[in-house]
């Protein structure tokens, strides 16, 4: 929605490992990356606005996806960042952003999607929310 309203001219993800669904015209099992690329494209996002970021899997996930992502958005010149996540992840999301943005001069913008936690994914991510705050 963003990108065909010109919000945003590029789309950037993390890059996941594995894969997914079983295509019959590949006959093998699409990559997560693969499948998600083609979900973009199916949805008239033009193949070269999409990137996909490589992070290193750590303990601090959020944190380490935020500087990777920034990183990489500061090596390509952009001045702003428009970040998509479910509603629950949106304070942990700014909070690890707007650290790494704010040294790179990026402003941020932030979005919830539509997606509708379970009580326990509340739970967890109220657990971690306090943790970055202790860290921050």
């Amino acid at each position: 929605m963003l990108y065909h309203r010109g919000l945003c001219k590029r789309i950037m993800s993390l890059s996941r490992p594995g894969i997914t669904e079983y295509d019959h015209n590949l006959h093998r099992n699409l990559t997560n990356d693969e499948w998600f690329i083609d979900k973009l494209v199916g949805r008239g996002v033009k193949k070269e606005d999409i990137e996909l970021v490589p992070v290193k899997h750590s303990f601090f996930g959020t944190l380490t996806e935020a500087k990777s992502i920034t990183d990489t958005a500061s090596k390509m010149g952009y001045k702003n960042l428009t970040l998509v996540t479910s509603p629950h992840h949106t304070m942990r999301t700014w909070l690890a952003f707007s650290k790494y943005a704010k040294e790179r001069g990026i402003v941020l913008y932030l979005y919830a999607s539509n997606y509708h936690a379970a009580l326990y994914e509340l739970i967890f991510e109220y657990l971690k929310l306090v943790l970055y705050y202790m860290i921050s």
